[in-house]
Formats: C-alpha cells, sequence, structure tokens
C-alpha cells in the first residue's frame, strides 16, 4: 500500500507542477505540453464534443487542461509505479534464468 501511495503522491505533485508551468509560464510551455499531451489527447477524444460546444477557446482550453489533469495523475501513477517495480521484477527474472 505504501508504494502506491507514495507514486499517486508523486504524480499528483508532478501534474500540479506541470499544470501551474503549462497555465502561468506560457512562453516555454512546450515541455510541460508534452508532458501532458497523452492524457489531453484522451481527455480530448472522450470530452472532445462537450468541450469544442462554446466559441470561447481560452477557457475550453482550461477546461481542457484541468480535466486532463485527473487522466495524468493515473498516468503517471501507473508510470511510477511501474519504474518501482522494476528493479524487483528484473532481479526475479535474471533469478530465474540462471
Amino acid at each position: 500500500m505504501r508504494p502506491t501511495l507514495l507514486c499517486v503522491l508523486a504524480s499528483f505533485i508532478l501534474t500540479i507542477v506541470i499544470l501551474a508551468w503549462l497555465l502561468f509560464i506560457p512562453l516555454v510551455a512546450t515541455i510541460p505540453f508534452t508532458m501532458l499531451f497523452p492524457a489531453f489527447v484522451v481527455t480530448s477524444k472522450l470530452f472532445g464534443r462537450i468541450l469544442g460546444a462554446s466559441d470561447s477557446g481560452p477557457s475550453n482550453f482550461v477546461a481542457a487542461v484541468l480535466a486532463s489533469s485527473v487522466l495524468n495523475v493515473i498516468f503517471y501513477a501507473a508510470v511510477f509505479f511501474l519504474l518501482s517495480k522494476l528493479g524487483r521484477f528484473t532481479r526475479l527474472w535474471f533469478s530465474k534464468v540462471r
């Protein structure tokens, strides 16, 4: 339970940093947008018709970014969890190979 909670906490903190960087420092926003891109694509596919229905472009972008932040926490928690277990899996695999 503890590694899972740490992975979720780390992904939440990373997502907050990415969102703050993307929304408040728009001049160099390519790096955080790249890190948010997988969740942004999934959110756009799921909620694209709802978010694209009005004429307000900037507020739709902010709504899409905030909606994709939930998926971003889930994606990065999974990545952090797999990276934390990678050493154990490789040790088990190498011990079985020998």
